[in-house]
């Protein structure tokens, strides 16, 4: 396999480690599940061996921060010549992969012991640790969409908070339907699973986390994309599913 990953456990500070072709991309400082520190390292590594890097068409544009019960980071089953979509813009030819798949493979969860060890808080801890592997990959095998589209190669960290509380109307998109093209207005290629809404711009600026709750249900998430005015529109796979959003109505945006 072109990349791989291992472990190690130090006594000394009872830190677990986790390492992408010799790079440090996880530190685990505290345990969870009844797991020690050491224990989740392995785990982490074992999965993204077994699961993701011996899975020769991957593609590995997909290892993002995720939702299963908590904050995870997880690996989208998208493959090269998995599928086609399609879009409606005709500059954008159909691609031969499935760029909507709902399947995915757990690597490891940011649990809030995690996020407190680290003074930050879940969602912020989960993308840091995506970030971390996705740059210690081999580059050839980033290359999301081939030559169609080049991939900005890595999430983008929000610069700030977004300010503020409204109710305000809400879809989702990724369930499938026809989308404009693959890429996010701030360069990245979206993906339903991500934990990302898009907005008018004139209610939520770019590149913030913003606090998205629905009912009795909330996530923070991050604005990566543009949404028609006055509205957002929650990731399918990631905030609409983990909101039990039933894709009509209103969400309430708050400061995270």
């Amino acid at each position: 396999m072109a990349n791989s990953a291992d472990w190690a456990y130090n006594e000394s500070t009872g830190y677990g480690y986790v390492y992408v072709n010799g790079v440090l991309v996880i530190t685990f400082r505290v345990g969870a599940g009844g797991y020690y520190t050491g224990y989740r390292a392995q785990l982490a590594a074992t999965r993204l061996n077994d699961d993701v890097f011996s899975d020769s068409d991957r593609d590995l544009d997909f290892i993002t921060p995720g939702w299963s019960g908590d904050y995870v980071v997880l690996s989208a089953q998208v493959r090269r010549g998995g599928g086609t979509t399609y879009f409606y813009e005709d500059n954008h030819p159909p691609i031969n992969e499935n760029l909507y798949s709902r399947s995915v493979n757990l690597i490891c969860t940011a649990t809030t012991n995690d996020a407190t060890s680290y003074g930050t808080t879940q969602a912020a801890l989960a993308l840091t640790w995506a970030r971390n592997i996705r740059a210690a990959l081999s580059s050839s095998d980033l290359n999301c969409l081939g030559t169609q589209v080049k991939s900005s190669r890595q999430l983008v960290f929000p610069t700030g908070n977004y300010s503020g509380n409204r109710s305000v109307a809400a879809t989702h998109y990724g369930a499938g339907e026809l989308v404009m093209n693959p890429m996010t207005s701030n360069g990245e290629i979206f993906h339903t699973c991500d934990l990302t809404i898009a907005a008018d711009l004139n209610i939520i600026p770019r590149n913030r986390w913003v606090k998205v709750t629905y009912g009795s249900k909330s996530i923070i998430a991050r604005c990566n994309d543009t949404a028609p005015s006055g509205t957002v529109d929650l990731s399918y796979g990631g905030v609409s599913q983990a909101l039990g959003y039933p894709g009509g109505g209103n969400v309430t945006i708050s400061t995270p």
